[in-house]
């Protein structure tokens, strides 16, 4: 049985990552104002971009992986392509006993094969979306 990822970002820490990021290319950039040095400025200016691509690339570490926030929720089981779905646009989630049914509004309807997964992990992923769908209506 595979293992399911379920990850909560809070709100506050992608802001946190971009600021800092922000922070640091902004002062890279127009560090002649602040009489700094030019390695550190390309320190800086380098530093910031490392600490955004990083984050940014936590979808690649893992192949069964799922990040939910308030907002929306990034699937990423069984292939290598994520899937992103804001919760205001589902309808429902109907777990079968091999597939994983998600309903859109617009009448489309998305399923991720879940025979290999552990049960327990699918449950509580449906949980999830329930919870959310819900809160969203």
């Amino acid at each position: 049985m595979k293992k399911i990822r379920i990850y909560h970002i809070p709100p506050f820490v992608e802001k946190i990552v971009l600021t800092i990021s922000f922070l640091l290319v902004a002062i890279g950039s127009f560090s002649e104002n602040f009489g700094i040095s030019e390695f550190l400025e390309n320190t800086f200016i380098v530093g910031g971009f490392v600490i955004l691509l990083a984050y940014q690339s936590r979808v690649w570490w893992f192949k069964n992986y799922v990040e939910w926030n308030t907002k929306q929720i990034f699937l990423k089981l069984g292939n290598n392509k994520g899937l992103k779905l804001r919760f205001n646009t589902l309808n429902s989630c109907i777990l079968q006993k091999d597939t994983l049914l998600i309903k859109l509004k617009n009448g489309e309807t998305i399923s991720i094969a879940i025979k290999e997964y552990n049960r327990k992990e699918v449950q509580e992923l449906q949980l999830l979306l329930m919870e959310n769908i819900i809160d969203k209506l």
